[in-house]
């Protein structure tokens, strides 16, 4: 049997008992300086050559409890004497141990020690503003004031434009949008192995048809913003990149008139990924 083991099963009671010194130490600091030059001497012989084997695995529990624990619980249910093979169930009542170091130590006092560090945090934060006439809640409304940033919206002053603009922006123009979008999606899904020459040109028919609907949004959304309004907008960078990109495959896809295959269509379903 691996003495590391045997260490373990018979260093429980020496890890507590550390644990326990470290949780007493703040209470006696005029005791323990004179107590541990005469007590170390004849303590550490015996603690640390059982303590450090057994530290290792009290610890990876106490960090991961679905992970090192079912190892360790079986060796230690097969643990036999030290320096003998394992025995199969030879220890099972080991296991209440385990059980109850993960729910104590993994559950419990993890959540207590990581609880109390956040409201020490907290209080620290509390005790600055604790001459301020202000409350928590007026305190976050005055931050939320001094950080937010006003929303500029662009409104065309010409009428046309003002009309391309207002079509654009409504939410029926993104809903057919989104609709289309969706469309093509299933389109390109239809798409198999071994497919017939029927399948093949409806596809890149309704492939056509998609890339000239999603052109004119590009186009309209042009006219509607003018370049500086729509080339501002992240998103509509991305659609026309998407949108060049389609419109290249369709028309890679009519040159290449030698192939019985249509293009890649790489471009056009990610439309989607704006939504």
């Amino acid at each position: 049997m691996n003495p590391s083991f045997m260490f373990f099963l018979q260093g429980k009671s020496f890890f507590y008992s550390f644990l326990s010194l470290l949780l007493l130490f703040p209470l006696f600091p005029s005791f323990l300086p004179s107590f541990l030059p005469s007590f170390l001497p004849s303590f550490l012989p015996s603690f640390l050559p059982s303590f450090l084997p057994s530290f290792l695995p009290s610890f990876l529990p106490s960090l991961s409890p679905s992970l090192p624990s079912p190892r360790l619980l079986y060796k230690a249910i097969d643990s036999d004497r030290e320096d003998m093979g394992p025995v199969y169930n030879n220890r099972v009542d080991i296991s209440i141990f385990f059980i109850v170091y993960l729910i104590l130590i993994a559950f419990f006092m993890m959540n207590i020690f990581v609880g109390f560090v956040i409201v020490t945090f907290q209080e620290q934060g509390e005790s600055e503003y604790k001459n301020c006439e202000l409350d928590k809640n007026q305190r976050q409304c005055v931050q939320y004031a001094l950080k937010a940033k006003p929303l500029r919206c662009y409104i065309p002053k010409n009428h046309y434009q003002y009309n391309m603009w207002y079509i654009v922006t409504s939410c029926y123009f993104e809903y057919a949008m989104f609709f289309l979008i969706m469309l093509n999606t299933l389109c390109l899904g239809m798409q198999h192995c071994n497919q017939s020459a029927h399948v093949t040109k409806l596809s890149d028919t309704l492939n056509m048809i998609f890339t000239v609907l999603f052109t004119v949004e590009m186009i309209l959304k042009l006219i509607a913003f003018k370049a500086k309004g729509y080339f501002g907008d992240p998103w509509n960078v991305f659609d026309f990149l998407i949108v060049i990109g389609s419109v290249v495959d369709v028309i890679l896809s009519e040159v290449d008139v030698s192939t019985q295959n249509s293009g890649s269509h790489v471009c056009t379903p990610m439309q989607v990924v704006r939504w």
